[in-house]
């Protein structure tokens, strides 16, 4: 494991287009569901998650929201721009919000969470998002945020001298946004995500977590537990799909398809 700026990092972070054994991709009309063939385990179920350990940072007015900041649904996504896993991971993203944000009844959440032992370059990236975000409001930051993850190839491939380029095109003056960039003014704010994601357990990208309303239901809840399952192949595995102490928040740790996305929103009645 490696240790940077107090968070703890596993070399293993779960992968993009992860592989679900024995999961069955079923289409009935328009609707797809994931029905995961998990009727005889091989794997002890428990979680290996100390969910009393884990405290979450409520969304406020210092997150970056996309949609409606009322919305009976948070996706709160810990993110780093040079993930590739956070790249692909984008696609559900946006397959979300295409499908739930305009009716407001999900916003989508972006919070910092560079790993610094493994991207140099995400931290400045994130610093400069905020940079975007100031000069320009909440819609230049996903602007720039949409702009990054088009224009990088990930693991630090992107040229710096790309950033000022972005935020030009998305309409920012070039010597405010340099300026801002180079003051770090905005490092305290990326810190302060990475701080709070660490508090939550995070410890790669991308990690998303469902806030809802009321607490997740039991058709919902045992539909993540039997997921959560089929993928561990150890019962030491870290899980992939949990339900928080409160009840009210799924995570999902890794870049998870947009069908297994969906269908939890589809099983708590989200519409």
């Amino acid at each position: 494991m490696e240790q940077n700026n107090k968070i703890t990092i596993p070399v293993a972070i779960i992968a993009a287009g992860i592989i679900i054994g024995g999961a069955i991709f079923l289409s009935s009309g328009n609707a797809k569901k994931v029905i995961p063939d998990i009727q005889n385990p091989t794997v002890d179920s428990t979680n290996t998650t100390d969910l009393s350990a884990m405290k979450w940072k409520d969304v406020d007015s210092t997150d970056h929201i996309k949609g409606n900041p009322q919305a009976p649904v948070k996706f709160v996504v810990y993110s780093d721009t040079e993930c590739p896993y956070c790249k692909t991971f984008d696609a559900t993203i946006n397959k979300l919000t295409d499908k739930y944000g305009k009716n407001g009844t999900l916003a989508f959440v972006y919070r910092h969470f560079p790993l610094d032992s493994l991207h140099k370059k995400a931290r400045n990236e994130a610093e400069a998002l905020e940079c975007a975000g100031s000069l320009g409001g909440n819609e230049k930051f996903f602007l720039m945020l949409d702009g990054i993850m088009q224009k990088t190839n990930s693991n630090d491939k992107l040229d710096a001298a790309e950033l000022p380029r972005i935020a030009n095109t998305i309409g920012i003056n070039t010597s405010d946004f340099n300026t801002c960039l180079s003051s770090g003014k905005f490092a305290k704010t990326v810190q302060d995500d990475a701080d709070a994601g660490a508090n939550w357990g995070v410890r790669g990208t991308p990690n998303a977590t469902y806030v809802f309303e009321t607490p997740v239901n039991e058709e919902t809840k045992s539909f993540v537990e039997k997921l959560n399952t089929q993928f561990k192949q150890r019962p030491s595995d870290p899980d992939i799909l949990f339900v928080s102490a409160d009840g009210q928040k799924v995570i999902l740790a890794g870049a998870l398809p947009f069908e297994i996305a969906d269908q939890i929103l589809t099983l708590m009645k989200i519409k």
